[in-house]
Parts: C-alpha cells; structure tokens; sequence
C-alpha cells in the first residue's frame, strides 16, 4: 500500500483517512524492525500508521518460547528506534494478530510462551 492508495480510497468514500494499516515484511529480522517500505511509503503521508508485525520472521526456526525468554529484545529495542527515527511514534502496534488461531508459527497453542513472548 502507498499513500496514494488509501488517500484514493477515503476520497471514494467521502471522508479523509487519519489511519492507514501496513504490514512489514515477515521473513527476516531486518524487513520487520529497520526503516522498511511501510515507513518509508508513508514518510510523508500525516496520518497515523496501523503496524502488523508478527514476533518474530516466519521460518527462521525462530519461536515464542525463544522469544519468552528475552532471545529477540534487542531487535525490538530497534524497531523502537525506527519508530522515533520515522516519526511514527504515535503508532498502532499490531503484534502476533490471529494469535488465537493455528496457522501462524506465533499462534497461542502455548499461552504461557505467547503471553511471555
């Protein structure tokens, strides 16, 4: 999704967007928490972002019970610093979304590693 793109759609609809969801990369640590498309595309764009990230990149045999231990915080403390550094702050943070499902490597089979995670 671009600015462009939902600016189009809140137009066709009769009313500005303040809210825009993105989803970052899921297959490396990298695409998820540096500056990626998501900020990027919206660098300019005023309204608040909607971030979808999972726990950690899909099939990496990566895992919440890796992540309850603390394993993955430092890439967090940088997804943090990409937020200040793109001025998206104000952020809605969506992690591990569906995690009452089955279809995602961070889904809530072990509530104790997810809630920890």
């Amino acid at each position: 999704m671009v600015p462009a793109t939902v600016d189009d759609f809140c137009a066709d609809r009769g009313s500005p967007c303040d809210l825009a969801h993105v989803f970052v990369s899921r297959n490396n640590w990298p695409g998820m928490v540096a500056p990626s498309w998501a900020e990027q595309n919206f660098a300019e764009w005023p309204g608040r972002l909607v971030l979808s990230l999972p726990p950690f990149p899909e099939n990496i045999g990566a895992s919440l019970e890796t992540c309850a231990t603390g394993a993955y915080d430092t890439y967090w403390r940088q997804f943090g610093n990409t937020l200040n550094s793109t001025g998206r702050q104000n952020s809605i943070i969506r992690i591990a979304w569906e995690g009452n499902g089955d279809w995602y490597q961070w889904s809530g089979v072990n509530p104790t590693a997810y809630i920890n995670c």
